[in-house]
């Protein structure tokens, strides 16, 4: 994938949009220490190893589906069976996992945080997108071993750093409680 299309979760609220395709991985300044961007991409990969081991089980929605499998039919419940079960279990999570990682803002409807499919070039893209009466925002997070970065539409922005808040720390914060998430979700040992 380009370093802004990405995979969205599909949950029935939100249509997809196409993002703008960005060809060149992002320069990134290192801003943090390049430790934490390391154990934030390790995080990642452990998730993304996660993801490779499980199965249907693993989406709540087909745990109901399964238990009431002739209700289901009758009422019309539909889940799309020719989406890849990499990008179900992403939806799953985004709504599961990273919906309730950081808190609503004033006028936020909903909201959810969640990891890509991995790329081979070493880069984590995270995604959170919220929801209010103007519609969906997104901010598209790259992650690599010295750095991160932040686009919308496409376009680079720099991080928010309002007194003591500081997005980036917000940032890598959130990907290490998703990570604890994920563990749970994933049904592993802590």
């Amino acid at each position: 994938m380009a370093h802004d299309v990405y995979q969205r979760p599909f949950t029935g609220e939100h249509e997809p949009q196409n993002a703008e395709v960005v060809d060149v991985a992002p320069e990134i300044p290192e801003t943090l220490s390049s430790a934490k961007y390391q154990q934030a991409q390790a995080r990642a990969k452990e998730i993304h190893q996660w993801r490779m081991g499980a199965d249907e089980t693993h989406i709540p929605r087909r745990l109901i589906e399964r238990a009431l499998a002739g209700i289901v039919q009758g009422i019309g419940f539909s889940v799309d069976r020719g989406v890849p079960l990499t990008n179900r279990l992403i939806d799953s999570e985004s709504v599961t996992i990273g919906a309730p990682l950081f808190p609503l803002s004033e006028g936020i409807k909903s909201q959810r945080f969640w990891l890509d499919a991995p790329h081979i070039d070493g880069i984590d893209d995270w995604f959170y997108e919220c929801v209010d009466d103007k519609g969906p925002m997104r901010s598209h997070y790259v992650i690599t071993q010295t750095g991160a970065a932040k686009f919308s539409d496409g376009r680079s922005f720099p991080f928010v750093l309002d007194g003591s808040d500081n997005e980036e720390t917000a940032l890598l914060d959130g990907i290490e409680m998703y990570h604890k998430g994920a563990k749970d979700f994933y049904d592993l040992a802590a």
